[in-house]
């Protein structure tokens, strides 16, 4: 039987999960059968066992107590719906328990596959149906990653712009579950997303040799990773990328194809507003150089001087828009 539970945490967010497992350790670990990302809670801080027809939960941390409907348990208790469960500052809701995947029959599980591109489909409509409209790209790149959290439901996303500077800084982020905060981004994952254009799908990132020695992600205990590029045709303008502790094989390569199709929307409008930038600087470039020539223009008396004993003439040529002159006269003694 697997366990449905809602995580909740301190600050308010909450995501429900479906624990398959009849065996899983809950904590702050990566290799944990359920990852929470707080610091309070104990890298094993309890375990939840299928045994004897019902869920049981036992604690397994020695500093950092485990709650049972506020009370602390030091031996296995038996688990219902409706239970809630404190691990730190964060918390388990027991919803209930249901039949497995596995013993489902092939007609729901294509219901499931069905329901899911569905869903992908629908994200990309949205997407698309926001490019049409006066959105702004920091709206826009907050949507592209709430509706990825809702059907890829990563742990973490995080979308990287390349500044006037060259350099690549976070414009939007979202973390499903733990304290808010910036989201890192292996420097390896950047120069083989960003450097060289390509997308990115990495089922267990201690195996993959694209990362092989990044620190970074070891210490981060990111398992499974998905981004793709933002890409013009003059090269890379950013990245998008979504993480997950909870095991390797998160993502699929259904989900890449699917940021992939994320990255080209969000590319256009990274476009359009560079060029828009670039129209407007023009404007006001090209307003300026009017300014200018209307003031060296005024510098010039409109009649020529009226003398008879002499023939006066000028030319002011402009270097190029404005500035520069040359100035020619020609006198002419009358008799």
């Amino acid at each position: 039987m697997a366990l449905r539970v809602r995580i909740e945490s301190a600050a308010g967010a909450s995501e429900e999960r479906v624990l398959e497992n009849t065996d899983i350790v809950v904590g702050r670990i990566a290799s944990a059968g359920l990852v929470i990302d707080d610091l309070s809670v104990s890298r094993q801080h309890a375990r939840l066992t299928f045994k004897n027809g019902a869920w049981w939960v036992e604690a397994l941390s020695s500093t950092n107590p485990t709650l049972l409907n506020d009370a602390t348990i030091d031996r296995p208790h038996r688990l219902g719906p409706g239970d809630l469960l404190k691990l730190g500052s964060s918390a388990l809701r027991v919803l209930g328990a249901q039949e497995a995947p596995a013993a489902r029959s092939l007609a729901p599980a294509q219901a499931v596959a069905d329901d899911r591109q569905s869903a992908r489909l629908d994200l990309l409509n949205e997407v698309h149906r926001a490019l049409a409209t006066a959105i702004s790209l920091p709206g826009l790149l907050e949507l592209i990653l709430e509706r990825c959290f809702s059907v890829l439901a990563p742990e973490e996303g995080v979308v990287l712009l390349r500044t006037a500077a060259g350099s690549l800084e976070p414009v939007a982020t979202r973390r499903r579950i733990g304290p808010a905060g910036p989201v890192h981004v292996s420097r390896r994952l950047i120069d083989e997303v960003a450097g060289k254009g390509k997308p990115a799908l990495v089922m267990d990132a201690a195996l993959d040799e694209r990362l092989a020695g990044s620190e970074s992600i070891i210490v981060s205990g990111v398992r499974s990773v998905v981004a793709a590029p933002l890409v013009d045709s003059d090269g890379a303008l950013g990245l998008i990328v979504l993480s997950s502790r909870a095991g390797v094989r998160k993502f699929t390569e259904h989900d890449l194809d699917l940021l992939v199709s994320m990255a080209s929307a969000a590319s256009l409008r990274v476009r359009n507003v560079a060029l828009a930038e670039e129209a407007a600087e023009r404007r006001v470039l090209e307003r300026e150089l009017a300014i200018a020539h209307d003031i060296q223009m005024s510098m010039l008396p409109k009649p020529m001087p009226d003398r008879p004993e002499v023939c006066v003439a000028a030319a002011l040529k402009p270097a190029r828009s404005v500035g520069g002159a040359s100035w020619t006269a020609r006198r002419r003694f009358l008799s």
